[in-house]
């Protein structure tokens, strides 16, 4: 149980050295004598981890056929990593999805160096390639990776990703060539606020004052057109009520 805390929830091994962790543990059970972090590090969760791949790696490959999601990101220190997901049915018609791999992607990432990271990945987790099944977003290094596993079954792009190429093409379209202006003023704005805490906080006392929600502003992501026009269940989250618009002097 220990373990399962430490890993699910994505906690420091140096709980079992807090003295107010002991002091909970003891609380509970003061027979129970916590594992050191270095039996953590060194036996413990490498233990779970081996059979928990076991269990998955047995599931996966007793499965009729798999597919593959896979994409690369950069994480907020610069490093760059590679993500590999995993899909398939049992024999009782549950879906599964496991990460099977998020790996360091150092250096040019090439279709030889995708081709070859992806390979290493099916030969760790035993998945047959003859019957494989992948989706990546469109970039043109990707599906070249893709083809060069000679005995992939199944391409297919992104539809998420497809899906953000439009968005982003009608965006930009002549025809609607006041929005990207508006969106432009729009990022500049949210930029000032998020760049200054001292106009934060004037937005924050104005809304306070004004008897208004207090929101944080977003600013849109490109890779995320749901960034850029938002619908909530019930309502359009930029729709200004009339009380607003007068308490604003929007009008004016």
């Amino acid at each position: 149980m220990l373990i399962q805390l430490v890993c699910k929830e994505g906690l420091p091994l140096s709980l079992v050295e807090s003295s107010a962790f002991k002091a909970f543990v003891h609380e509970l059970d003061p027979r129970y004598l916590l594992p050191t972090r270095q039996a953590l590090s060194h036996k413990l969760i490498p233990e779970s981890y081996d059979r928990t791949k076991t269990k998955l790696k047995t599931s996966l490959t007793q499965s009729q056929s798999q597919s593959i999601t896979t994409d690369m990101w950069t994480s907020a220190s610069n490093q760059s990593f590679m993500g590999v997901t995993a899909h398939w049915l049992t024999d009782d018609f549950s879906m599964q999805s496991k990460c099977l791999a998020v790996q360091p992607a150092p250096g040019s990432h090439t279709a030889d160096f995708i081709s070859a990271e992806l390979s290493s990945v099916c030969s760790e987790w035993d998945i047959d390639v003859g019957r494989l099944h992948v989706i990546t977003d469109s970039g043109s290094n990707v599906k070249k990776a893709v083809t060069q596993l000679m005995q992939v079954e199944k391409w297919r792009p992104c539809f998420a990703h497809t899906l953000q190429l439009c968005v982003n093409a009608s965006l930009n379209s002549r025809e609607v060539s006041e929005l990207p202006k508006v969106l432009a003023k729009a990022r500049t704005i949210v930029g000032h606020f998020r760049r200054s805490p001292l106009a934060s906080s004037h937005l924050d006392k104005a809304q306070q004052q004004l008897n208004l929600p207090r929101h944080k502003l977003m600013q849109d992501c490109p890779t995320r057109w749901n960034s850029q026009v938002t619908r909530d269940r019930h309502k359009q989250t930029h729709t200004c009520t009339q009380e607003t618009r007068q308490k604003l002097d929007l009008n004016e």
